[in-house]
C-alpha cells in the first residue's frame, strides 16, 4: 500500500538535469594576445580573471535553464587556470513554489582521457562550451588553433574539417548529449552553427586577423552568456547531439614532417602525407583516443 502511495509522487518529480559546461580562454571577450592567454604571458593573470568570470556566468545559466547539477571543466592550456575558489560552488534558484540550491563541481588539470570533455557520459543532459576559438586557418579568427598551434595544421573526421568544436561536440555525441551552446568570436559562432544547426551562440568578439577583435566589455559578455546558456539548457530537447557515425577515418596534420612521423608510431596509426598521420576506428570514441595519443 505504502509503494501505491508513493508512485504518484515518484512520478511527478522531474529528472535531474545535468550540464557539462567545458571552458576555455581564447573566446573570451576583450582578449586578442597570446600574452594574455599563455600561463607565461605577462597579461596570462587578466585573461585567467575574465576566464573566471564568463564560467561564472554560465554556471548562473545553466542553472537559471533547469540544471540541477554543473560540471565545469577547465579546457585550456594547462587546464589549471580556473582558481577554485572564484568559482562558483552553487547557485540558489527557484523552483516549484521553493529555492533549490544546484551543485557545481570542477574538472582541472591534465592529462584527462577525455580532455576538454572530462567526465562527460550518458548522465548528462546538455552541455555547453565556454569561450571557444575557431579552427586552425579561419579568416578573421581570433587566436584560432586545432589543440596546438605548435603541432596541429588540421584535423579532418570522415572528410570534414573538425576544430575543438567539433572533436568535443562529436565526444559528446558517443554519449547522445547534444551541445546546446557556444560562445566565442563571430567565426567560432559561425563554426558550431554550421556544424550543429540552431544551437544558441553569444559572439563576444569580431576578429580583424588573428589578434585584434572588436568586443564586447565583460558585463555585456557575462550577461549574454547567462541569458544565452539558460536559453540553451531550456531548450536541450530541441537540439541533436553530433554523431559522427563509423568507421570513422581520422587524419591529422602536423606543422612538421618529424612531428607526422613521432606520431605515426602508435599503433594502427600510418603515414598517409608528409605531415599527415591517418587511423581508422569503429567508433569516434576510438578514434578520439588515436588523436589524444597523437
Amino acid at each position: 500500500m505504502l509503494a501505491a502511495a508513493l508512485l504518484p509522487l515518484l512520478a511527478a518529480q522531474s529528472p535531474p538535469v545535468k550540464v557539462l559546461i567545458s571552458v576555455d580562454m581564447e573566446g573570451v571577450a576583450g582578449l586578442t594576445h597570446d600574452d594574455q592567454v599563455n600561463p607565461k604571458g605577462p597579461d596570462y593573470a587578466i585573461g585567467r580573471r575574465l576566464m573566471v568570470g564568463e564560467a561564472n556566468a554560465a554556471i548562473r545559466g545553466a542553472a537559471l535553464g533547469g540544471a540541477t547539477e554543473v560540471l565545469v571543466v577547465d579546457a585550456h592550456w594547462s587546464q589549471v587556470n580556473l582558481v577554485p575558489d572564484e568559482l562558483l560552488d552553487s547557485v540558489a534558484v527557484p523552483r516549484e513554489g521553493k529555492e533549490v540550491s544546484v551543485p557545481v563541481s570542477l574538472f582541472t588539470g591534465r592529462p584527462k582521457p577525455m580532455g576538454m570533455m572530462q567526465g562527460i557520459d550518458a548522465s548528462f543532459s546538455a552541455a555547453v562550451f565556454v569561450a571557444y576559438h575557431p579552427r586552425a586557418g579561419t579568416a578573421n579568427g581570433v587566436l584560432d588553433h586545432t589543440w596546438s598551434t605548435e603541432s596541429i595544421a588540421d584535423v579532418v573526421v570522415n572528410g570534414k574539417s573538425f576544430g575543438e568544436c567539433g572533436l568535443n561536440a562529436a565526444l559528446a555525441g558517443e554519449f547522445g548529449v547534444p551541445v546546446v551552446f557556444l560562445s566565442g568570436d563571430r567565426a567560432a559562432c559561425e563554426e558550431a552553427r554550421d556544424l550543429l544547426g540552431g544551437i544558441e551562440t553569444v559572439a563576444v568578439k569580431e576578429g580583424i586577423g588573428r589578434n585584434a577583435a572588436r568586443t564586447m566589455l565583460p558585463g555585456e559578455a557575462r550577461r549574454a552568456i547567462e541569458a544565452g546558456v539558460k536559453r540553451g539548457v531550456e531548450r536541450r530537447r530541441e537540439m541533436r547531439p553530433l554523431k559522427v557515425e563509423g568507421p570513422v577515418r581520422l587524419s591529422v596534420r602536423f606543422r612538421n614532417a618529424g612531428q607526422a612521423f613521432l606520431a605515426s608510431q602508435v599503433p594502427g596509426a600510418r603515414l598517409t602525407g608528409p605531415e599527415e598521420v591517418s587511423a581508422q576506428a569503429p567508433t569516434f570514441l576510438e578514434a578520439w583516443r588515436f588523436f589524444y595519443a597523437f
